[in-house]
């Protein structure tokens, strides 16, 4: 064995020895008289400072498909993704004013192709080489990848008119009043639904409650199971409209 060896176990002992030393005296100070009326728990306290607990993950709603969001950090670094069924899709990445794209020297997509037969020049009909697209599992897994800084958005899909058409015509299938109500906003997802009556206007939302669900009008200080109990007249449609999407659409048809 080498002396340098034997030279660092030893100094590996003698830091031992202290420290069981140390252990020693503080075992008598905790057994000593002063210290036998302080509660077990005072002194565990005292010793073992609480762990903290980690940061539970943040939790980001799922989003329709076709959903975009986008992270802005200035003109000339931006990102753009788009929600998927099975996670988020990244269509565009700008760093310093220029698009993260293919490499088409290596890429051996049709665009890249061209871009290579043509001498590394683009063909008139191509802008560019084509962007890359980057997908991730979930909406944190995307925002976890951001530079920091910058803020984000998040934009609705479009909704063709057919569609919003469908939406409109597909007749409800709730048998009571709040139970409508709760479709709709299911149907129409983030809409104000306002109640109309000869003399006011309401805001309603569907409110549930332990027996059954209700209609609740959070300024009027109304929450009941009819729309009639809003003034309005029991027989014919109530006058109902959703404003969403910078849309205000007539749902009194589907009553």
């Amino acid at each position: 064995m080498s002396s340098a060896l034997i030279n660092h176990i030893q100094k590996q002992i003698a830091a031992t020895q202290n420290a069981l030393y140390d252990l020693q005296i503080d075992l008598q100070k905790a057994m000593s008289e002063d210290n036998m009326d302080i509660p077990f728990s005072e002194i565990w306290s005292a010793t073992h400072p609480p762990t903290l607990k980690a940061e539970a993950p943040p939790f980001y709603p799922v989003h329709a498909e076709g959903t975009k969001l986008k992270w802005v950090l200035d003109t000339e670094n931006y990102r753009v993704a788009i929600a998927k069924a099975n996670g988020i899709l990244e269509v565009k990445c700008v760093i310093d004013g220029g698009g993260y794209c293919h490499d088409y020297k290596d890429c051996v997509c049709k665009p890249c192709s061209e871009i290579r037969i043509s001498g590394g020049a683009l063909p008139p009909w191509l802008k560019g080489a084509p962007l890359m697209k980057t997908f991730f599992e979930d909406e944190a897994a995307w925002r976890a990848s951001l530079p920091a800084g910058g803020t984000i958005s998040v934009t609705p899909p479009i909704l063709s008119d057919c569609a919003l058409k469908a939406l409109c015509m597909k007749p409800l299938t709730a048998t009571s009043d709040a139970e409508r109500l709760k479709e709709l906003e299911m149907r129409f997802p983030g809409a104000h639904m306002v109640l109309s009556t000869t003399d006011s206007q309401y805001t309603i939302t569907y409110k549930e409650d332990h027996v059954y669900g209700s209609i609740h009008c959070e300024d009027a200080h109304i929450s009941a199971p009819y729309f009639s109990d809003f003034g309005i007249s029991t027989i014919g449609k109530p006058n109902l409209m959703a404003e969403w999407r910078g849309l205000y659409i007539c749902l009194s048809h589907l009553f």
